[in-house]
């Protein structure tokens, strides 16, 4: 039966829940099964480096509230309940049971990058999750801290990713402009490693460069990087997609 019911977990994603036992089913897999959940970070992934930032938030935060959701409905125990699906879905579990850190390492990465795409959607987002063109100011601070927050705890756990440090000092600016020194000798370092394989982190680098030579080589390997609307992804002015 497992064997059946794997081909049709995508497929599931995309109906429409027209009972409770359904909702369960859509939020577990959701969060859940480790190829979907890969295959759903590495898509956010596709869309930031497109410069699509709007289109990729969008994306992370209905993994992240699917992740949310499974693991309440975990603790409560509802997912088994003698129901045949419970069964079935138990079984199609087994990857995310028998590898753990896996899963825990599939989490973990749409939640960095659920909190660089708050930071580069401007904390636009209202209290119920959803982008919006513009939110109260103190909405738009309490999102980009919490995003700062959440990214400085996972560098405490992995100091040595430069993602990460990256991330952190793009986030730092976007909560206090008085990071600004702080962050851009940190992308300087990055950069000069040749450590930095997100375009928009070239962007936030362009934008604190003091120099303009610098800065334009900054915009260019973003320019490099994005495939289609380059000009446009890569400009200073232009954060969001």
């Amino acid at each position: 039966m497992t064997r059946i019911l794997l081909p049709l977990l995508a497929l599931v994603l995309l109906s429409t829940p027209a009972a409770p036992a359904d909702a369960c089913l859509n939020e577990y897999i959701r969060a859940y099964v480790l190829p979907v959940a890969v295959r759903r970070v590495e898509r956010v992934e596709r869309l930031m480096a497109a410069g699509q930032s709007r289109q990729a938030f969008r994306l992370a935060n209905e993994l992240l509230a699917g992740v949310s959701n499974a693991h309440a409905l975990d603790r409560r125990g509802d997912w088994v309940d003698g129901d045949e699906w419970a069964t079935e879905l138990e079984d199609a579990f087994l990857p995310n049971t028998q590898h753990p850190e896996r899963a825990a390492s599939v989490e973990a990465r749409a939640a960095m990058l659920h909190a660089i795409l708050m930071v580069r959607v401007d904390g636009q987002v209202s209290r119920r999750g959803r982008l919006a063109r513009r939110v109260h100011v103190s909405v738009r601070t309490a999102n980009l801290r919490a995003a700062h927050e959440a990214l400085v705890a996972q560098q405490r756990t992995s100091p040595d990713d430069p993602r990460l440090s990256a991330y952190v000092a793009e986030a730092a600016v976007a909560v206090d402009a008085s990071a600004a020194a702080d962050s851009l000798a940190t992308l300087r370092d990055l950069a000069q490693r040749d450590l930095i394989g997100d375009p928009l982190t070239w962007l936030a680098l362009a934008a604190l460069e003091e120099d303009a030579e610098a800065r334009d080589a900054h915009l260019e390997r973003c320019r490099n990087m994005v495939s289609r609307r380059a000009n446009q992804v890569c400009a200073v002015s232009s954060r969001q997609s």
